[in-house]
């Protein structure tokens, strides 16, 4: 049911107006029937044994690992939930860490420096790259920030300047390669037919395991992640800006199926599809799918956010120095 302001705005268009009249009634109209969007302030704060931005978080069963740093300061945790239990893995003399993705027994966590850390079976830390030939242009090094496996194969994607970006391919002999670009890169994200890389104004695609990539023509816009279901089809990519676009095809087209800015005038950034369903960004921005339509909400934090796992009816958001928790 429409409210009462919203039928006078409206019904004030078949009456004769003065132009500031008109002004008055359209701002009436735009205020009072727009979706109305509120800060969530109903969560539970869970502190970090660490200081410092989490970065990153993987689930797997109940245990949740996280990864992030403070200009210099890099963590490595572990989370069990169902104990309510940290652990610390390594908080070692090491650049902060921006992603952390599966390695057989172990993991990779990627590096604000373009670089790798390997983590084994038993959690030992070491450095990936010992060789200089394998080191990337200091002016170059950025935060690889996201990372896929293919068929062996281990994928990483970087950038922090909004000029350029990496990607990073690993090889057989388990050294990588790297690719540049001269955009700022940030998501990686893949389904049976195709691998696809986004970031400042680029979405490219690969059909090869990342061996070549081509250019996609988009819609100008800082894309910063994408994400596939599990069919697919459907996909789902968010921008710094706060909209987000959908594809039915697999990823060949996309289109703005929500626009942030419709609601809010500053303040609203996404920098990360967590799941088909959930978005998030910086300022406690949050943009979640209601089975209609998307909806875009603020925590009443200050954190931001880069990442958020769900366990049971819990959404877990990684803020600086702390986990910021939900119940459905």
């Amino acid at each position: 049911m429409e409210n009462s302001m919203c039928k006078i705005a409206k019904n004030l268009r078949f009456k004769r107006l003065s132009a500031m009249s008109l002004w008055v009634a359209v701002l009436a109209l735009t205020v009072s029937c727009a979706k109305k969007i509120e800060k969530i302030d109903n969560y539970e704060v869970l502190e970090l044994p660490v200081d410092g931005q989490i970065r990153d978080l993987l689930l797997e069963g109940d245990s949740l690992w996280i990864v992030g740093g403070n200009h210099g300061s890099p963590f490595f945790l572990n989370y069990h939930i169902s104990r309510g239990e940290f652990r610390i893995i390594d908080v070692g003399d090491f650049p902060d860490i921006y992603s952390i993705s599966r390695n057989g027994d172990g993991f990779y966590l990627g590096l604000e420096t373009s670089d790798l850390l390997i983590v084994d079976g038993n959690l030992n830390v070491i450095p990936h790259y010992t060789e200089e030939k394998y080191w990337i242009n200091q002016q170059h090094k950025q935060p690889l920030r996201d990372a896929v496996v293919a068929d062996s194969l281990h994928i990483f994607v970087g950038g922090g300047d909004l000029r350029f970006g990496v990607i990073r391919k690993g090889l057989e002999d388990v050294q990588f390669v790297q690719s540049e670009y001269m955009n700022d890169l940030r998501g990686i994200a893949q389904n049976d037919k195709w691998m696809y890389v986004v970031g400042n104004g680029i979405i490219l695609r690969s059909g090869d395991n990342g061996e070549t990539w081509e250019r996609r023509e988009t819609t100008p816009a800082f894309y910063t992640s994408m994400i596939f279901d599990e069919t697919g089809r459907f996909g789902y990519m968010c921008t710094f800006n706060g909209d987000i676009y959908s594809s039915d095809d697999y990823g060949q087209s996309w289109d703005r199926s929500a626009k942030a800015r419709k609601f809010f005038r500053d303040g609203f950034f996404l920098e990360r599809m967590a799941y088909t369903d959930l978005a998030v960004g910086h300022n406690g921005s949050v943009a979640l799918w209601s089975g209609d339509e998307w909806q875009f909400e603020m925590l009443d934090v200050e954190d931001d956010f880069y990442d958020a796992a769900k366990f049971g009816n819990r959404t877990y958001f990684g803020g600086s120095g702390r986990l910021i928790v939900t119940t459905n």
